[in-house]
């Protein structure tokens, strides 16, 4: 028999860089300048057209955590393929390409 799911290292694998993605997406989301709107021009308030440093270097903190964790996953992962029904999970590689995409958009 297998191990339970909570017992499972892929499992934390999975759960932890998917929520280190988060984070760093909402990070990277906060970091964002604000879009001027019409409030901001009525009551002719300055907004910055620039990116917050600090918060892209946090951003990049937690990308790089997740792809830490991910390709540990994965390695777990392609240690675990001698069986017939094992596969790579999908997940991991899903978290992998984003965080790497995301690492290349940040400016």
């Amino acid at each position: 028999m297998g191990t339970r799911p909570a017992q499972d290292p892929l499992f934390w694998c999975n759960w932890l860089s998917w929520i280190l993605f988060s984070v760093a997406v909402f990070v990277a989301e906060s970091a964002k300048p604000l879009t001027e709107n019409f409030f901001h021009r009525i009551l002719h308030v300055t907004v910055s057209k620039y990116w917050d440093k600090g918060l892209l270097r946090v951003c990049w903190v937690f990308l790089i955590l997740t792809l830490v964790v991910s390709i540990y996953g994965l390695l777990l992962s392609s240690r675990r393929l001698r069986r017939k029904g094992d596969r790579l999970s999908v997940s991991l590689i899903l978290v992998t390409i984003a965080a790497i995409g995301i690492m290349f958009l940040i400016p």
